[in-house]
């Protein structure tokens, strides 16, 4: 499925999950192979995000910084349910992820707080970068 994702361009020229940090949840990116989410993520129901629509996409950041890439993006194995939403997900340490995760499965309703449009995959290849702009596609 043709979609829509929001990644992080690190300073090695990396692109991976926007916004959990360096943390066991984070997620490499390529053009080359597909991505899928971390083993520790996965066995809690949360795979990789992505926007339906490049409009949800570009509503969800609507200023971004040079570092923050758009792109068109091939997604298979799509969820349209999925766990709630985790805030503050990056400043939970390493051993307590885990516990994060479930916990946060029971006091929030399944799907809530998820901005509009948004759509899980258990793979996702970067296909063509949209932001920033640029004459050809960015490549790894």
């Amino acid at each position: 499925m043709k979609g829509y994702k929001w990644v992080f361009a690190d300073m090695s020229g990396r692109r991976v999950s926007w916004g959990v940090g360096k943390s066991p949840l984070e997620v490499t990116y390529s053009t080359k192979e597909y991505a899928e989410a971390p083993d520790l993520a996965a066995k809690h129901g949360y795979f990789l995000t992505f926007f339906d629509t490049e409009e949800h996409a570009r509503s969800f950041l609507e200023s971004p910084y040079p570092c923050e890439e758009l792109w068109e993006v091939d997604a298979q194995d799509i969820m349209r349910e999925f766990p709630p939403q985790v805030m503050g997900i990056a400043n939970v340490a390493p051993q307590r992820i885990s516990a994060f995760l479930e916990n946060e499965k029971k006091i929030s309703p399944p799907y809530s707080n998820w901005p509009p449009g948004t759509l899980m995959a258990k793979r996702i290849k970067l296909v063509r970068r949209l932001w920033p702009p640029e004459d050809e596609t960015a490549s790894d």
